[in-house]
């Protein structure tokens, strides 16, 4: 069995692709072997709705969930068998970006290569 993981996908702008990438790493991930959850703390629900459009049945799952409530989420979770966590957090993430920092054992920033995208950077 392969041991738990947390990705934590942070960017304070929006559009930079938060959810496309909690996607298709969870997909990749799941033909790697792995169990992922996408736990969507974006008030938008991105990632959620995207799962909705491939049904219920169909691998990876995501859970809204609140920020305050992400470790309780991942514990209930990996009791059930997931073993891959990403959180995709919303833009201005604020206290959902640090909580889903804090629980990370790897945080993925996408930024664009555009200035105002890198000047974004200067609100962590």
């Amino acid at each position: 069995m392969k041991p738990r993981r947390i990705i934590a996908i942070v960017m304070p702008k929006g559009g930079t692709g938060k959810s496309t990438l909690a996607a298709n790493l969870a997909v990749a991930a799941l033909q790697d072997g792995w169990t992922p959850l996408i736990l969507d703390t974006d008030p938008q629900v991105s990632a959620c709705n995207w799962a909705d459009r491939r049904g219920k049945n169909n691998p990876p799952y995501v859970q809204d969930t609140m920020p305050a409530r992400l470790r309780q989420t991942i514990e209930k979770a990996e009791s059930m068998g997931a073993n891959l966590f990403i959180i995709d957090t919303p833009p201005l993430s604020g206290e959902a970006g640090l909580a889903a920092a804090r629980l990370a054992d790897v945080i993925l920033i996408p930024c664009g290569t555009k200035q105002k995208d890198i000047e974004a950077l200067d609100k962590f």
